[in-house]
């Protein structure tokens, strides 16, 4: 668990490598788990002999995420809950690697769909609209595509497609182990700081299912000041 949360949110590449979106999707998965587990059920179909892709691993992993948690927050506005169905599949050719994450949730008006990529557009009354616009923003930063597929009362498919990295640096991979967290309970405080909210969200919500108590900081000087008030009960601090 703590392996899959440092690897979303702090992957180590502040430049293009050879990424496999298999591992990606699982990691996010993971850390993301208290956003869909009691509103859908997660199928994954994944292709065994994916081919590595050349990206910002940490980019990625936020275009995976949003794309879950808005599959899993279109479900649960649906109030299908008691039988939400979130799919995610991976496939390749010779020039794309293919993410498809569809979901059973009320679906778009085409009118909508259209719109789902300007920037601070959202139909959430708390919402900030970045979401998609983020999304689109990165899979082009990729030379990526996107296309998104919805009907109302049926449900979304969002397909992404990133370019196929050359077979000679594929080698360079280590896929991520699975471990299973059955049997752990945690206790005591842990202080996250990160400047992505997205990441806050999901890594608190991860180590609160876990049995840990959990204060979160954007920046800098406000992890510090928590540091210093908690420092007593304070058991870990991840960065």
């Amino acid at each position: 668990i703590v392996h899959a949360i440092r690897e979303f949110s702090h992957p180590g590449e502040d430049e293009m490598a050879a990424v496999d979106l298999n591992s990606a999707i699982k990691t996010t998965l993971t850390v993301s788990r208290s956003q869909w587990k009691y509103v859908a059920k997660v199928k994954t179909d994944l292709a065994p002999d994916l081919p590595a892709v050349n990206c910002y691993q940490g980019d990625i992993n936020q275009v995976i995420l949003n794309m879950v948690v808005n599959a899993a927050h279109a479900i649960e506005d649906s109030a299908n809950t008691a039988d939400g169905k979130i799919n995610i599949s991976t496939t390749h050719d010779d020039k794309f690697v293919e993410i498809v994450i569809s979901d059973n949730g009320g679906g778009m008006s085409d009118d909508v769909r259209k719109r789902i990529f300007d920037p601070f557009f959202t139909t959430k009354f708390t919402g900030r609209g970045l979401g998609m616009a983020a999304i689109l923003g990165i899979v082009r930063g990729h030379n990526g595509v996107i296309r998104v597929s919805s009907e109302v009362n049926r449900g979304t498919t969002i397909k992404v497609m990133i370019p196929v990295l050359a077979q000679e640096v594929r080698e360079s991979i280590t896929p991520i182990v699975d471990e299973s967290e059955e049997d752990f309970r945690g206790s005591g405080l842990i202080l996250v700081a990160d400047d992505e909210e997205s990441v806050l969200v999901a890594t608190k919500q991860l180590l609160q299912h876990l049995g840990f108590e959990v204060v979160t900081a954007s920046d800098g000087q406000e992890a510090v000041d928590l540091f210093r008030e908690h420092s007593e009960e304070t058991v870990c601090v991840l960065l």
